[in-house]
């Protein structure tokens, strides 16, 4: 925020406090800053909107979770092996392969976003590291909170 004079100026202090109780070290601390009106935020930014090119309009919409996972992770090999036992059985339901927290540390859904057979095969992809699943939550029941 470099405008001295835009009405959200305040929601970008140049002091701040940081709040370390408990902590060993300063980049551990809390960092304490004002609280932001939505409403102000929102009504300040919306004048701009127009002015921001097709690939920074892509960039502000909601899109998809992404999990990435390394190669060499054995988090990779689990996945892919359920995800050929259940495509295997035809457990898959649209692609989706349902994880469970006890057995992932993560639970939801995950839709194999590279072919992972085909990302293993390809000389082209030997240079990629990582492979990407497409993340959604598990439903949330209605009046959750």
């Amino acid at each position: 925020m470099l405008d001295s004079n835009s009405e959200i100026i305040d929601f970008y202090p140049e002091d701040f406090t940081t709040d370390c109780k408990g902590k060993k070290f300063a980049w551990m601390g809390e960092v304490l800053l004002p609280f932001i009106e939505e409403e102000r935020l929102i009504k300040a930014i919306s004048k701009y909107e127009s002015l921001l090119t097709e690939e920074e309009q892509e960039r502000n919409k909601r899109g998809n979770t992404l999990l990435f996972v390394s190669k060499e992770h054995n988090f990779l090999k689990r996945l892919t092996q359920k995800f050929d036992e259940e495509k295997d059985s035809g457990a898959l339901f649209h692609g989706r392969m349902t994880i469970a927290y006890e057995e992932f540390g993560l639970g939801g859904f995950l839709i194999d976003n590279n072919s992972i057979k085909a990302l293993k095969n390809s000389n082209e992809n030997e240079k990629n590291k990582n492979f990407s699943y497409i993340f959604l939550n598990p439903p949330i029941k209605v009046n959750f909170i």
